[in-house]
């Protein structure tokens, strides 16, 4: 992973659908950049999601997985999320 190239984080808000997970997973993984995070916000009313992302934390170091002790509705999810992110952004004028 070339280390000079700013973060990227992808963004990955959860809510009783732990099957999407693994499209967006795969989408991810599947990019020709390489320096990134994924970040999820599992925002559920149960455990589904969290059952099936655990074998991939401990595989990849570059995932964070965070469950709201509540539920947060999805705009305060994506808030949450986006406040969890690391990665770099640059505006352009061009």
């Amino acid at each position: 992973m070339e280390q000079s190239l700013p973060l990227v984080s992808i963004l990955i808000p959860m809510y009783n659908r732990p099957q999407y997970f693994q499209m967006a997973w795969q989408s991810a993984i599947n990019q020709t950049y390489k320096h990134f995070e994924i970040v999820i916000a599992d925002d559920s009313t149960n455990d589904e999601t969290m059952t099936m992302i655990q074998p991939y934390l401990s595989q990849y170091p570059f995932i964070r997985y965070y469950k709201n002790d509540h539920n947060l509705g999805q705009f305060d999810n994506d808030l949450q999320l986006m406040n969890l992110a690391n990665g770099v952004y640059q505006l352009s004028d061009g």
